[in-house]
This record gives C-alpha cells, sequence and structure tokens, in this order.
C-alpha cells in the first residue's frame, strides 16, 4: 500500500487505516472509467487462496475500489462487485 500511497501521492490520497475511510481524487476522472469486473473479484480472491496476497491488502483493494471515482462497475454486475467489494472492505478490515 505504501508504493501505491507513492505512487499516486500526487492524484490520490487515501487513508484506509482503522476507522477512517476517506479518498480524495485530485484528478479529472476519466469517462467512461476504468470497469471492474466479476473477474477482477474472482483473481483478488484466487490470490488471496493462494497466498499471493494478504486479508488486509485485499481488504484495502476493495476499498480503494469502493472510493475512488475512476473505477466503475460493469453495469451486467454491478450489484454483484458491490455487495462483494464491501463485504472484502469491511469484513476483513472492519472499522475500529
Amino acid at each position: 500500500m505504501e508504493e501505491v500511497r507513492s505512487s499516486l501521492r500526487d492524484v490520490f490520497m487515501f487513508d484506509f487505516e482503522g476507522g477512517a475511510r476517506t479518498a480524495e481524487t485530485l484528478f479529472r476522472v476519466p469517462e467512461p472509467g476504468v470497469l471492474i469486473a466479476r473477474e477482477h473479484i474472482n483473481r483478488a480472491l484466487d490470490l488471496k487462496r493462494q497466498g499471493k496476497i494478504s486479508e488486509p491488502d485485499l481488504a484495502r483493494w476493495a476499498t480503494m475500489l469502493l472510493l475512488n471515482d475512476a473505477y466503475e462497475f460493469d453495469p451486467e454486475d454491478e450489484d454483484f462487485i458491490a455487495e462483494w467489494l464491501s463485504d472484502i472492505s469491511y469484513c476483513l478490515n472492519p472499522p475500529d
């Protein structure tokens, strides 16, 4: 996450630790946004199962997708994606 924070420091500021889950977009949001599909959720969960990413990193990834206006969810699976990201974000890394 520190590498992401450093890379995006001039365009996207965020704090996902503890109870403070905030994000501020400092760039013009692309139109259309970066599409997030069901496959992205499946891939992230597979990486977690394989031990390639940690549970907190998975939760931070989900939180970033939820809070960053540059991402939009596949309209065909929007409810599924939003629900899974929310569950991952809050259940794996509950606020204090």
